[in-house]
């Protein structure tokens, strides 16, 4: 059994909670339940609603423009290759992100 506190800042969600459950003839406590069991009482089936957005609208490429003295060193030595050392990118990145900044 889990338990869950609430704590409820907005003085106007606080009131239309209070209200519905009066008006109702249960208690706020009875009612929070009803209201968490109709949204998640289904695993399969939720109450609310999220949008799938399509990956290929909302991507971009990302491309940093060089400065010019990272210009000159790049034309200075045409065989550096920026990042050629990373093998598995997913790898590099998931590793980059764990370590300490600092």
């Amino acid at each position: 059994m889990l338990t869950i506190n609430i704590k409820i800042e907005d003085e106007q969600t606080e009131q239309r909670l209070a209200e519905e459950a009066q008006t109702s003839g249960k208690s706020v406590d009875e009612l929070v339940k009803e209201l968490v069991d109709e949204q998640f009482g289904n695993p399969d089936e939720h109450n609310f609603e999220y949008v799938i957005q399509d990956v290929r609208k909302h991507m971009k490429v990302i491309q940093y423009d060089l400065t010019e003295e990272e210009e000159r060193i790049l034309a200075e030595n045409p065989d550096v290759r920026p990042f050629s050392h990373i093998k598995d990118s997913a790898k590099y990145i998931h590793d980059l992100r764990r370590k300490p900044r600092y």
